[in-house]
């Protein structure tokens, strides 16, 4: 649904896709987002808004998406121009707004192509909409500005190996605590901690370094604040989920058991709001994750019931990757079996 009003300021176009994208995605379209142009505007600003639409329209045209993306793609490089720091718009609120229509289309050409280009014009669109836009502005839209950001930051961290891009994307989403209160603008920031501990995390796994992988859970806690299990459940889930993921990566980086059972209570938790009839792959890959966490644990301690666990989340979740066709997945799995046998017949059990 696309609505509007037209002024002698110019045309307000409020974009609400048929199906919204994970909130925190640097292709999501913001609460507060609205796209200001003026009233005489030209083909490279209609290509922004071709582009939009289309990115709008993308999640629910399932049979047309080949189509339809080859459409945004033609676009959003004819609207590259927009980039040019000698393209100004009328005003700071218009420059602010097409710069991030730029960077939510440009990303969602990242999310079709995989391609680290699209990543790229976004964080630059991102950077410009905060620094060229206007002073005085909202909360809610520096706030979702620098959630975007952050993501894309780290996004394009991950595919580029840059590390600089991550301690960018934290000051970004660390920031936002000085922008926005929690009592009056609570999603976005148990947003901006998520976003922060995901940031944390994955420069965690790359570096290998503990104070990541802690400084990543005490964001997660501070989301899960927020996005309560009895109030958010989903985004309750994929919190603890990453809480979980922290865990292990600080237990594989030292020699303790603290790290791995604090794993292991966090993949319990998940395994258990998990819907295995409603959703069997996201059933058994927290089954997978719980098994593997219970038996990096049971090769330190030696003990044989978190063997049994993990035996009995393996073979669970291997029948599942197996009758849903994904065959190198329950290789890798059946592997961990075979692991998880010999070392109970080596009297692990």
């Amino acid at each position: 649904m696309i609505l509007g009003d037209l002024s002698k300021a110019g045309l307000r176009l409020v974009f609400l896709p048929s199906e919204l994208p994970s909130e925190g995605r640097p292709d999501g379209f913001g609460l507060g987002d609205a796209l200001l142009v003026s009233p005489n505007f030209d083909a490279t600003i209609a290509n922004l808004i071709y582009a939009t639409v289309l990115s709008a329209a993308l999640p629910m045209k399932p049979k047309i998406r080949s189509v339809l993306a080859s459409h945004l793609m033609g676009a959003v490089q004819q609207a590259l121009a927009l980039l040019n720091e000698d393209s100004v718009q009328e005003s700071q609120d218009q420059t602010a707004s097409v710069l991030t229509y730029l960077a939510v289309t440009a990303a969602t050409v990242w999310r079709l192509n995989g391609k680290p280009e699209g990543l790229a014009t976004a964080v630059n669109a991102y950077r410009r909409a905060l620094r060229d836009g206007p002073k005085e502005v909202t909360p809610l839209v520096v706030g979702e500005l620098k959630i975007r950001l952050g993501s894309a930051l780290k996004e394009l961290g991950v595919a580029t190996g840059d590390l600089n891009l991550f301690e960018e994307a934290a000051d970004a989403l660390e920031s936002i605590g000085a922008v926005l209160s929690r009592k009056t603008h609570l999603r976005e920031w148990g947003l901006a901690y998520q976003g922060l501990g995901d940031v944390l995390l994955v420069r965690g796994k790359q570096e290998m370094e503990s104070s990541d992988c802690a400084n990543a859970i005490v964001a997660f806690d501070a989301a899960l604040e927020v996005f309560t299990q009895q109030s958010h459940l989903a985004r309750w889930i994929d919190v603890m989920n990453q809480r979980g993921a922290a865990f292990m990566t600080w237990g594989a980086i030292e020699a303790g058991t603290k790290e791995l059972d604090g794993a292991i209570t966090a993949y319990r938790a998940v395994l258990a709001e998990r819907n295995q009839s409603a959703n069997p792959m996201l059933w058994a890959h927290a089954s997978n994750n719980l098994g593997s966490a219970a038996f990096a644990l049971a090769k330190r301690v030696r003990d044989p019931e978190l063997l049994r666990e993990a035996a009995g989340c393996f073979d669970a979740a291997v029948l599942i990757y197996e009758q849903h066709g994904h065959t190198s997945a329950a290789e890798i799995i059946r592997k961990n079996i075979q692991r998880v046998e010999r070392l109970q017949a080596a009297g692990g059990a």
